[in-house]
């Protein structure tokens, strides 16, 4: 792997470029279009990104050497002012119940519908594509996008999907190929999330049932999945959530845990629906500060509250 080592005016660090890696299951690294490479990469601060830039990655922290750290998917920068986002995103959120104020950190790209705003400190190293040489190339998103992978119990799979939205949930859907679909109906009844469930070819469509005897709708013998158009199968309720796709850089306001830089998770199935998730955890932390504890029964989809109380005569006559 070449490498090219910048530095900044203002800074004594040395910054390493690096060849974007190829994408593995574990890296997810959307190819750059065709001749954009790291050797038209330059590091400015977050601050000094303007519009039309294509931001590429981020850094490890310094001071000293400090290395790439890729972002899955480049993007180009949209700047604006932190703490005006229309779209209310967790990012922003989460930025403000952390401190983060307008002069401290900027937004290099705002939400859309597949991810959060992506905010960092004003100060961040960032590697970019500076937008008179990014106009000469086709825009990153024209690059093939990588698809998504999702697993049964992490245990069986990965599975490839046609990438989802930011308003996706792990009851919903994915589309995947008829190849994959066989691989699906093969695995899950081994899983725990498909325990209950067998899987039968009728033709071209794949019936997922569940064992008679716990059927709500005895009347109904399960779900029958039919090809698409496009002859991709659409198969749902089965998938945990995924990690946010939004890169965050090292040390700054970050969603959910903080992840390291440059890396763009996916909110499952985020990794989205994510919003709502922490909404959720908000109210159960409130619950259980006055004692009261929510339990959830997966299989049956039951949620109920557990409320500590004196159960005596006079205790149930006071309620």
């Amino acid at each position: 792997m070449s490498e090219r080592i910048l530095t900044m005016p203002d800074s004594t660090d040395r910054f390493v470029l690096t060849d974007r890696p190829a994408p593995t299951l574990t890296d997810r690294y959307r190819m750059l279009p065709d001749g954009m490479n790291h050797t038209l990469f330059v590091v400015v601060r977050a601050h000094q990104v303007r519009t039309g830039d294509v931001v590429t990655a981020f850094f490890s922290d310094g001071p000293g050497t400090r290395h790439t750290r890729h972002v899955p998917e480049a993007f180009t920068a949209h700047p604006r002012a932190f703490g005006n986002c229309p779209a209310q995103c967790e990012a922003c959120e989460d930025a403000h119940a952390h401190g983060a104020t307008t002069d401290r950190y900027v937004c290099l790209e705002p939400a859309d519908d597949y991810a959060d705003c992506v905010i960092v400190f004003r100060n961040t190293p960032v590697a970019i594509i500076p937008a008179d040489i990014a106009v000469s190339f086709p825009p990153p998103d024209s690059a093939p996008p990588l698809p998504d992978l999702f697993t049964l119990d992490n245990e069986y799979g990965p599975y490839e999907a046609l990438p989802v939205s930011h308003a996706w949930g792990p009851y919903d859907a994915i589309s995947v190929t008829r190849a994959t679909a066989e691989q699906i109906a093969a695995d899950l009844p081994h899983s725990h999330a498909g325990r209950h469930l067998t899987c039968r070819w009728l033709g071209d469509a794949l019936l997922i049932a569940s064992d008679p005897r716990l059927r709500t709708d005895p009347g109904r013998p399960g779900r029958l999945i039919q090809p698409d158009a496009d002859g991709r199968y659409r198969i749902g309720g089965l998938w945990p959530p995924l990690p946010d796709r939004r890169p965050v850089a090292v040390g700054r306001v970050a969603r959910r845990g903080r992840p390291p830089a440059g890396r763009r998770h996916r909110a499952g199935p985020h990794q989205r629906g994510g919003r709502e998730r922490h909404r959720r955890n908000q109210r159960n932390l409130a619950l259980a500060e006055r004692g009261i504890t929510a339990h959830r029964d997966d299989d049956a989809g039951n949620t109920w509250l557990v409320i500590a109380r004196d159960q005596t005569a006079r205790a149930f006559r006071t309620c």
